[in-house]
């Protein structure tokens, strides 16, 4: 009788404590070196899914629960990961403290031996870096929306004898084309995924994702192994990797599409 009274006492102990350590919604405050942006700070929990963004005063709010994965990342800041624990729950709270991201510059040597003195001879030694660049067209320049203004190289429009077409009238063409426009409309093209960058872009690629994320961030946020990293961005240029996810305010879309793509490379 001791025994199951002793257990149906733990039975309890433990199901109040899972309740009591249920998630809830976690008040916190992150600290930056001093004239450092506060704003924009990405809060993600890796076990929810669920994130934030702190606002211009460092402060943010975000659900978690004991033993949660607090992920706090930007560009600027190196990568922070902070694991919830009871002391956290109890009071709600979360006070935490990210330094600054400094990456230092190669140093570059010029030895006096390597310059001729002629400024022509010396800029042509000088490495450059080609840069892929958009070519345009004439063509992809006429489907820009643009609003063309007459100018003094303008064709002059004679008032007095009007081309051919009706000016106060309708134009029956145009009538028949709006309604068969309406019956059936165009189709829209499909929006393309961005073509796989080459050697230099690939390259280009993985340095920025790896200044963005440590090696603590594959393993721990994205389950990919350290020795795998590099084939893993590979795997993300193939499909055509969005660029528009390096812009700082696409920060947590950047994450959540890292998150997508490494569930499907560890699949494979």
């Amino acid at each position: 009788m001791k025994n199951l009274l002793l257990l149906i006492f733990l039975i309890i102990t433990t199901c109040s404590a899972a309740q009591s350590f249920g998630e809830v919604e976690i008040e916190g405050t992150i600290k930056v070196p001093a004239e450092a942006d506060l704003q924009g700070i990405t809060i993600y929990n890796k076990n929810s899914g669920k994130g934030s963004v702190s606002s211009e005063k460092g402060n943010f709010s975000i659900y978690a629960k004991l033993n949660d994965s607090l992920y706090f990342s930007a560009l600027q800041y190196k990568d922070l990961l902070f694991v919830i624990d009871e002391q956290t729950l109890k009071s709600r709270t979360l006070n935490v403290e990210i330094i600054e991201n400094i990456n230092d510059l190669p140093e570059v040597v010029v030895k006096p031996h390597e310059l001729t003195g002629n400024l022509d001879v010396d800029a042509g030694n000088i490495e450059t870096i080609k840069l892929d660049l958009p070519s345009m067209t004439a063509a992809s320049i006429n489907d820009y929306e643009y609003e063309w203004r007459q100018d003094g190289q303008s064709a002059v429009t004679n008032v007095g004898m009007p081309g051919p077409g009706l000016t106060n009238g309708a134009d029956p063409l145009a009538i028949i084309g709006g309604i068969v426009g309406m019956i059936f409309p165009p189709k829209k093209a499909k929006e393309r995924p961005p073509s796989p960058l080459n050697q230099r872009g690939m390259i280009n690629l993985e340095k920025e994702i790896r200044s963005r994320y440590d090696n603590e961030f594959f393993e721990e946020v994205l389950d990919i192994q350290i020795r795998q990293i590099s084939n893993f961005i590979t795997y993300l240029n193939a499909l055509g990797f969005p660029s528009r996810l390096l812009d700082k305010e696409k920060e947590m879309d950047l994450i959540e599409f890292l998150l997508e793509q490494s569930a499907k490379f560890n699949a494979k």
